[in-house]
């Protein structure tokens, strides 16, 4: 299973709509799509 934590990917969109408004730059922003952590969770 991938855990694409929702709550921090919205807080990461909120906060790159502010920049992207202020025309300030935005870190982790390539071709349009911004990276964002997942993390892989197996079964032990």
């Amino acid at each position: 299973t991938a855990d694409q934590a929702a709550a921090e990917q919205a807080v990461y969109g909120i906060q790159t709509a502010l920049k992207l408004l202020k025309n300030e730059p935005v870190e982790n922003l390539k071709d349009g799509v911004i990276d964002t952590p997942v993390e892989l969770i197996t079964k032990k």
